[in-house]
């Protein structure tokens, strides 16, 4: 089990000032605590990481801005029970720390930050970058790798090839592409777990999509709804790429669209909207999922085995 880290934070906003604690999925972060800082090294407040704000590929989410924070020049990521400080880290300064959990230590300068910036770690706190849109909270969004073939009223388009107000055939209907976005990532720098995963259907079709990226899935013929790709490793592999392109489709409303023969998720934004799309991105969209949200414990309660089913049969299931 990985260590938690900071992923995030902001010490340069006038009263928007964050951290963003990230660790393993379900890990117990009752005895984790934040340290605030101020120049002097002297410890203002510890709080907890409270309740969870989001998960993803690269576990859950924890961001924290109460307290005395748009005071605070370093951040101390430490457990109480233990005393172990698993990171000290400020922005464009250093700071010795003289009180607190991290008494006698020098923070550790991981960049500079300005206005609205932050700085944020892909690859588990061991370097930072300056983020110039902050995204507290937000797991990165699922998408589709390139070359992967999306099901239009006239046959097939690869995703790469879409464009804003084109229509893809969705569970209920053709429906028109509002906003399209393109990431391309370089494994060498960025956190492997973002790596896509491959689903295989027993004719030999197959669809890759990044790891939080949910699919259409029967649990043992119990129930059914939308698993991310990452928690089916019995049906499911990673890919070994050094590169790979994602791309993401958003609709009005939360979809499940044909990729290759498979049932799968466009992109659903929820409260996260103003942390992940851009300005220009459209707001009046649907949060409403197009159907229900499946996770871990469902998958344990069902006995582990999640089976893809085939879009095709979900089209018939709904006109059933």
């Amino acid at each position: 089990m990985a260590d938690p880290f900071i992923s995030e934070f902001q010490t340069t906003g006038d009263n928007g000032n964050f951290v963003e604690v990230r660790v393993d999925e379900g890990y117990d972060v009752s005895d984790l605590r934040i340290a605030y800082y101020n120049n002097g090294g002297e410890r203002m407040q510890a709080v907890n990481l409270g309740a969870i704000d989001g998960g993803g590929a690269t576990g859950d989410v924890y961001v924290i801005s109460s307290g005395p924070i748009n005071s605070a020049r370093a951040f101390a990521l430490y457990d109480r029970n233990t005393g172990e400080v698993f990171q000290f880290v400020s922005s464009g300064q250093t700071i010795n720390a003289i009180n607190g959990p991290a008494s006698g230590e020098t923070s550790d300068d991981v960049g500079t930050h300005t206005g609205s910036q932050s700085m944020q770690s892909d690859d588990g706190g061991q370097t930072y970058y300056t983020q110039s849109s902050p995204n507290p909270g937000s797991a990165p969004p699922p998408c589709f790798l390139r070359g992967t073939r999306i099901r239009v009223p006239d046959g097939w388009r690869r995703v790469e090839q879409l464009r804003k107000g084109d229509f893809v055939c969705t569970n209920t209907g053709p429906k028109a592409i509002r906003w399209i976005a393109r990431r391309a990532i370089d494994f060498s720098s960025h956190d492997a777990r973002d790596k896509p995963w491959r689903i295989r259907a027993a004719d030999g079709r197959h669809v890759d999509l990044s790891p939080q990226h949910r699919v259409f899935v029967d649990l043992a013929g119990r129930t059914s709804g939308l698993l991310p790709v990452r928690l089916m490793p019995h049906s499911c592999q990673r890919i070994g790429l050094k590169r790979a392109v994602y791309l993401h489709l958003l609709l009005d409303e939360h979809s499940i669209v044909d990729a290759n023969g498979f049932a799968v998720e466009t992109l659903l934004i929820g409260a996260q909207a103003d942390t992940i799309l851009p300005p220009n991105a459209p707001r009046d969209l649907s949060l409403v999922p197009a159907a229900p949200i499946l996770r871990r414990s469902d998958l344990r309660s069902q006995g582990g085995a999640a089976y893809p089913i085939p879009f095709s049969d979900l089209k018939h299931q709904a006109a059933a």
